[in-house]
């Protein structure tokens, strides 16, 4: 009996306590809703090295935020209770001489409830365009030695077919090589990257020369045309 008295004591004690103290209402705080904008993911991509095949030998450049043209998210997937996104995008990007196209991977992670860059991943990118017609400058070196080159690409088809003009002249260190210029046709192969002109008819021929053709591919990273012979680097104006 006096155990029974000594309990309801301390029950009354107890409930006396609470009435005194109220304890607070226990809150649970949810986790921020995953948000992300085309802004924000081309911020994510900048720096990032991108691998494309051109004529069967792999190049990497580094993309600038600025440089993709066009970012479209194709599909977020969740995991981990929710506490992980993987977010899947195609980005093109501009690289003056042609437009890449690669699909990447953004995941992030719920840290601290808050959102946090886990991982990029980005697939090998294509060609998506290229951008042969205007003016190209450069130079090359044949038997008269280093000379400057200058193309005109004046029609591009759809299917990659161009046509235009192709100018040397001398250069500061080899002043002794005459102008002369001749039409060119050829184009590109948007599969493997591959460019090539071919010289079709004299403008404007030097005693003693002939005619050149190139065969060449396109340097994404440099952002230039470069031949597989007569050391032919052209850059677009």
């Amino acid at each position: 009996m006096k155990k029974i008295k000594k309990l309801m004591c301390l029950c009354l004690a107890v409930l006396m306590l609470c009435s005194i103290f109220p304890s607070a209402p226990l809150t649970v705080q949810a986790a921020p809703k995953f948000k992300v904008s085309n802004a924000s993911l081309k911020k994510t991509l900048n720096n990032y090295s991108v691998r494309i095949t051109i004529d069967q030998k792999e190049q990497r450049f580094v993309i600038q935020n600025k440089d993709i043209t066009k970012l479209s998210v194709k599909s977020r997937k969740y995991s981990q209770g929710g506490k992980k996104v993987t977010v899947g995008a195609t980005a093109y990007i501009n690289r003056k001489i042609a437009t890449v196209k690669t699909n990447v991977s953004i995941t992030y992670v719920l840290k601290r409830n808050k959102w946090k860059l886990s991982s990029v991943k980005f697939g090998k990118a294509s060609l998506s365009s290229v951008n042969l017609k205007g003016t190209w400058t450069g130079t090359y070196v044949a038997g008269q030695g280093q000379t400057k080159a200058k193309l005109v690409i004046s029609r591009v088809s759809k299917d990659g077919y161009a046509t235009g003009k192709f100018y040397f002249s001398a250069t500061p260190t080899n002043p002794k090589v005459p102008s002369g210029s001749y039409t060119i046709t050829g184009g590109y192969d948007k599969k493997t990257g591959k460019v090539t002109f071919a010289g079709d008819e004299w403008i404007s021929r030097p005693s003693g020369y002939d005619i050149l053709d190139f065969y060449c591919y396109l340097d994404l990273k440099s952002k230039k045309i470069k031949s597989y012979s007569n050391s032919l680097v052209l850059s677009k104006k």
